[in-house]
């Protein structure tokens, strides 16, 4: 999303691979899947930063954003 900076260690959100889709629904960009939180096999501390840096963008986006 434009504007919003990622914090640091955390990938960018475009590198995330996820935007909302016309629903509102969290989507995979390539998949259109919902998101996994075990995204690399049984590696937890990877997994866990994904989920940290995506729930970091997440959260700013604003709800009724007309981006």
């Amino acid at each position: 999303s434009p504007g919003i900076e990622s914090p640091i260690g955390f990938p960018l959100f475009k590198e995330l691979k996820y935007d909302f889709n016309e629903k509102a629904e969290l989507r995979h960009t390539e998949t259109q899947r919902p998101f996994v939180f075990n995204y690399y096999k049984n590696v937890l501390e990877r997994n866990s930063e994904r989920y940290q840096a995506l729930g970091h963008f997440v959260y700013y986006i604003p709800v009724n954003c007309s981006c």
